[in-house]
């Protein structure tokens, strides 16, 4: 072998060698085939030929047939990659292409209430709170539902490496309804029964116990029902027995809701003032 055949062979060695590390497409041919050698760095990616799927990098191609040919790299988290490959000036077809991480970011979104769907771009990923990791970078479209709430949807942003939270208030519809029928019936007793017992349904007992106090002073007045007054009492008793912190919160609120001695009911009213909401004014007095 001479000297100078030797050193080619060598030079075509280390340049295959170096054409595979780079993920390169390499034409070999054994037995009368043309096979090529697809391999990509990272390994793993799927490889289109003329859009057609041929399989997982590293892969073979065998007689693809004169080109060119459109090749397609993709794989999850890398950038998209596309090639054409075709014989260069010596008759050997070689295509050197490197698969680029996409560039990445985290998102956390919160609602209130807890417990919405979150859908980005239009997939569902998960309720609310919650935290998405490896999301592209980019703008996404970011939708959030709850049952008997409004939806809400909006745009957002997320930067490569960093964390973008994305927070909404969800305007719930049911409290919305029974607070406009209050509004549109302010005397009716009935509505803010319905509106007070909401409000515990949601977990604000502060607020329930400011309805049941302004249906309380509606009680009072010249004319209003006993039914009224009896049902209304019954409903505030009912809430004054909710468990854990809830029911902690809601008697201490109804405590500091109670109506001043100026509008205490008169004797034999029934159940103006149920356990836990506060000595009835005049009962120190009594005893």
């Amino acid at each position: 072998m001479t000297s100078s055949r030797a050193g080619a062979l060598v030079a075509l060695a280390i340049w295959g060698a170096a054409a595979l590390a780079a993920g390169t497409a390499l034409v070999v041919r054994s037995a009368g085939r043309e096979v090529i050698r697809v391999t990509s760095e990272p390994a793993g990616a799927a490889l289109f030929v003329d859009g057609r799927f041929a399989g997982v990098t590293p892969t073979e191609l065998v007689d693809v047939g004169p080109g060119p040919h459109a090749l397609r790299f993709e794989k999850d988290g890398f950038v998209t990659l596309t090639t054409r490959l075709a014989p260069d000036a010596a008759g050997e077809p070689v295509v050197s292409q490197a698969l680029s991480p996409v560039a990445q970011g985290t998102l956390e979104v919160a609602s209130r209430p807890a417990g919405g769907e979150v859908f980005l771009d239009g997939q569902f990923r998960g309720v609310t709170p919650l935290t998405l990791a490896g999301v592209r970078a980019g703008a996404h479209v970011l939708r959030i539902e709850k049952t008997n709430h409004s939806p809400w949807s909006g745009s957002v942003l997320v930067r490569d490496g960093e964390t973008t939270a994305a927070s909404c208030e969800l305007e719930d519809r049911v409290l919305e309804f029974l607070k406009r029928t209050v509004a549109e019936n302010p005397d009716d007793i009935s509505r803010r029964i319905e509106l007070g017992h909401y409000y515990i349904v949601v977990s604000e007992p502060e607020r329930a116990a400011q309805t049941y106090a302004g249906a309380r002073a509606l009680a009072q007045k010249p004319g209003a029902s006993r039914e009224d007054r009896d049902r209304l009492e019954k409903q505030i008793r009912k809430d004054m027995m909710s468990k854990g912190r809830l029911g902690e919160r809601f008697r201490a609120a109804m405590q500091a809701a109670t109506v001043p001695t100026s509008e205490a009911p008169r004797d034999g009213e029934p159940g103006r003032w149920p356990a836990g909401a506060g000595a009835r004014p005049g009962a120190q007095a009594a005893r």
